[in-house]
């Protein structure tokens, strides 16, 4: 079976049921064939490790995965998705005339084994035609099983009937013998062998019943990462281009060649030293000389490349920072697109489009930024190569956090290796960042940060730097997690809002977040291997359109009050089908518009409001 690489993504991994759309039956992925992606493994192993490293840190199980993952890279193998081998599943069937009933137990889900029958027409009643039971049972372990059919306990050998109401809370099997017609109880499936739940007393042991289109019957796991050669890794082995990375978001930094010398093994740059003299004889005869001395500073600093840049973010960041910096690819992803020349801020473009007369067009995109500060924004990027993979690695049952074991994809029958299914392309994006500035006052104003040791409270670098340093603290604070909230929330309301003001629904794009320096891109999930500038054109179209809708849509919801008091987000507001990095999960519209369930005093918009002066 072929199908499309995002839709082997999201709904055809290894070990899901899904409804063949052809058939109409349900079926399980056996495995899934391909070549080979143009991706390094060990960027995706490297990536992989740490965010196995992150689901056992929180306590949570994955034991089929090795530790050090670059130690085992034969362990695994990349596939880029091009078939889909599967089986029918569940085999059980039942006759879908509601006097008949009948099920029918095949003995494999195989194509080719005489125990699927030649037509679907039911044995018995010769009538009715038979379907699959949509209902199965699995564990939070990893295990699926199918329902177990019960027995009549007077009449042993009679066939059973199934009665399907649409949910299986009132649906069950009865006795076939009319004299007798009795409901059978429904026989519940326990992981009586299950190492994962004797580990933990509190788990519960019986496998939960589910519908085959069910989410909690399969939660894919994927990491999404920007596709870059290995040069990457060489350069995050360098303490220097990780303060270079900082930098740049810090704006103490703005060209980032030195980055990538730096990873190629380049030490910093030693001062002139006709200079380095000239200073310390101004020092000593004319110290009193304030500007003589500045004077020469700047002079001898002219000399030394980028290395002021690089002490100035030093100095404004805590030493933790760019230490833990070091192992955040996300920052240096950030800095390598910088860097490609791939990320175009607005400004600039209309910068171009002034100095060509079209100043129309030009107009239009300051009139965007304008609105974006008035809203909490200050930078709106547009990427236009974006080199995004996606890769899917396991999935759990149940639950998509750490309640339930992460289990790697099933291998194939021909080999052991454990499948890596990635799709990748060059796509575009925009990269949209909050305010540092709004955000310090916003935790100010919620208690979540202490009072500036100034009036007026942080310039811009230095609320820049405080961002990474409450994300990048090793103790989480109330303000590191409104921060990465107050982000995650702005990314689901600007890809709800596409869906008014360009040709791309919530599901059709993806989100990249970097909450670490309070920015997400959003990014087109089509894969294929060229764009057609869309989200360009909506950005220099219709920005502002498009950032005052999403702000708007985080004010209400067709389920309020109960969403914004109750769970801060719903399907009808927030969450995303396709996408979001972490399944929905943290999402609240109050870390917006304040209240809801954790009483937020004051929500970033009412904070980006009064600092405009709204």
């Amino acid at each position: 079976m072929q199908r499309s690489r995002v839709t082997v993504q999201y709904g055809h991994l290894p070990g899901q049921v899904f409804e063949h759309e052809v058939d109409g039956i349900y079926c399980v992925v056996r495995d899934i064939s391909g070549g080979r992606p143009d991706i390094p493994i060990e960027q995706v192993l490297e990536a992989l490790d740490h965010r196995l490293a992150q689901w056992r840190a929180n306590g949570g199980d994955a034991p089929s995965f090795p530790n050090n993952l670059l130690e085992h890279a034969d362990t695994f193998r990349l596939v880029r998705p091009e078939w889909v081998r599967w089986d029918v599943w569940p085999v059980l069937l039942f006759c879908g005339n509601r006097e008949c009933g009948h099920v029918l137990v095949l003995r494999t889900g195989r194509q080719a084994d005489t125990g699927i029958p030649e037509s679907r027409r039911c044995r018995r009643c010769r009538t009715g035609a038979y379907r699959q039971l949509p209902y199965y049972q699995v564990h939070g372990c990893g295990k699926r099983r199918q329902l177990q059919v019960p027995q009549c306990p007077d009449h042993l050998t009679d066939d059973r009937t199934f009665e399907d109401t649409g949910s299986f809370v009132t649906a069950g099997f009865r006795c076939s013998r009319p004299t007798c017609r009795r409901w059978l109880p429904m026989r519940f499936a326990t992981c009586v062998d299950c190492a994962w739940a004797k580990s933990d007393p509190s788990r519960a042991r019986t496998l939960t019943l589910v519908t085959a289109r069910d989410a909690k019957a399969y939660y894919g796991h994927r990491l999404t990462l920007v596709n870059i050669d290995a040069q990457l890794r060489d350069v995050r082995n360098s303490d220097r281009a990780a303060v270079y990375a900082l930098g740049h978001y810090m704006d103490t930094v703005g060209d980032l060649s030195g980055m990538l010398a730096a990873g190629r093994g380049a030490g910093p740059a030693s001062p002139n030293a006709e200079a380095a003299r000239l200073l310390e004889m101004i020092r000593e005869r004319y110290g009193h000389d304030t500007e003589a001395v500045q004077q020469a500073q700047a002079m001898v600093d002219a000399t030394r490349g980028d290395e002021p840049a690089l002490e100035r973010t030093r100095a404004a960041l805590q030493p933790h920072t760019v230490g833990a910096a070091t192992s955040d690819r996300r920052i240096f992803e950030r800095a390598f697109l910088h860097a490609r020349h791939s990320v175009d801020n607005l400004t600039d473009i209309a910068a171009t489009l002034t100095t060509a007369g079209s100043t129309e067009l030009a107009d239009r995109i300051h009139t965007g930024l304008a609105a974006a500060r008035q809203l909490g924004l200050s930078r709106v990027a547009l990427v236009r190569d974006f080199p995004i993979a996606l890769v899917g690695y396991g999935y759990s049952r149940v639950h998509s956090d750490e309640r339930a074991r992460l289990s790697p994809l099933d291998p194939t029958r021909d080999t052991q290796q454990l499948p890596l299914v990635a799709v990748d392309a060059n796509t575009e994006g925009l990269l949209v960042e909050c305010d540092p500035v709004v955000l310090w006052h916003f935790c100010r104003s919620n208690g979540w940060t202490q009072a500036w040791p100034t009036a007026d409270g942080p310039t811009t670098e230095q609320a820049r730097a405080w961002v990474l340093d409450m994300t990048y603290a090793a103790v989480p604070t109330e303000a590191a997690d409104a921060i990465r909230r107050v982000t995650h929330v702005w990314s689901h309301l600007l890809m709800h809002a596409l869906a008014y003001h360009s040709s791309f629904s919530a599901n059709s794009v993806g989100e990249y977040l970097l909450e670490r320096t309070a920015s997400t891109l959003i990014f087109v999930a089509k894969f294929n291997a060229f764009n057609l500038g869309a989200l360009g054109a909506l950005a220099e179209q219709h920005l502002r359109l498009w950032l005052s809708d999403a702000a708007e849509a985080a004010a209400s919801c067709v389920h309020d009050p109960v969403c914004l008091a109750e769970r801060g987000g719903c399907h009808k507001c927030l969450a995303v089908a396709f996408g979001c990095e972490r399944f929905n999960r943290g999402l609240d519209r109050a870390y917006l518009v304040g209240g809801g369930r954790l009483a937020i005093q004051e929500g970033f918009l009412h904070t980006a409001a009064r600092r405009a002066g709204g």
